[in-house]
Parts: structure tokens; C-alpha cells; sequence
């Protein structure tokens, strides 16, 4: 009878303990993109204002990242 209630705690403790890691996982990847979101917003605004200071497509994509098509569409 003890052993049944020490194994029904610990089940219980590490559902609890998996949805709390569950939880923060889900926080951790949210932050990430929205990080992600902001990096390529940020990337994209220095992208515009190289092009309209009249820089080549192959510089704004050298120091950017972003390839000369999404350049070529800005």
C-alpha cells in the first residue's frame, strides 16, 4: 500500500514537472521567434534604405544576408 501511494506522488510530481518544462519550452521557442521576426524586419528596413541610397543589390546582400531576389522586390 505505501509503495502504490510513493509511486502514485512521484507520477503525479513528474506530470506536474513535465508541464512546467512544456510551458517554459513553448515560451523559450515564442521568444525565439519573435526574435527571429525582428531580426529579419531590421535586415529588411537596412536592406530599403541602402537601395534607396542607391547602393548595388550585391552590397545591400553582402551586408544584410538577404538574397538579391528579396532585394530585387523591396
Amino acid at each position: 500500500m505505501y509503495a502504490e501511494k510513493a509511486v502514485t506522488k512521484v507520477s503525479r510530481d513528474y506530470l506536474r514537472y513535465a508541464r512546467k518544462m512544456a510551458e517554459i519550452k513553448n515560451s523559450m521557442d515564442k521568444a525565439s521567434r519573435d526574435y527571429d521576426r525582428g531580426m529579419s524586419k531590421g535586415k529588411t528596413e537596412i536592406a530599403q534604405k541602402m537601395k534607396i541610397a542607391g547602393r548595388p543589390s550585391n552590397e545591400i546582400a553582402e551586408f544584410t544576408g538577404l538574397s538579391t531576389e528579396i532585394i530585387a522586390n523591396l
